[in-house]
């Protein structure tokens, strides 16, 4: 849906740079369906860019300037990131 209107896809992932981060996403979308993999591939080819951060730290583990850019132009936020632990109780 991003590729005609000339939109991207930002995606802030952990690891120690760009090429790391990118690796872990699309290890993410490598669950054994070839198709998916093969459409993921495809779309992010047009759309994606994958930038290397960590969510509990301060400006997100970026770069002062790549904050700086990111919060210009992001328009809309998405945050499905979660701790999945089904032993801990609920307050932790």
């Amino acid at each position: 849906r991003l590729a005609p209107s000339g939109g991207r896809l930002i995606c802030l992932v952990r690891g120690s740079d760009a090429t790391v981060a990118t690796r872990r996403l699309e290890a993410a979308f490598d669950s054994g369906d070839a198709a998916l993999l093969r459409r993921y591939r495809k779309a992010a080819a047009k759309t994606l860019e994958v930038v290397a951060g960590d969510i509990g730290e301060p400006l997100l583990g970026l770069a002062e300037d790549t904050w700086r850019e990111l919060a210009g132009t992001v328009d809309l936020i998405v945050h499905p990131a979660a701790l999945v632990n089904h032993l801990l109780p609920y307050g932790e």
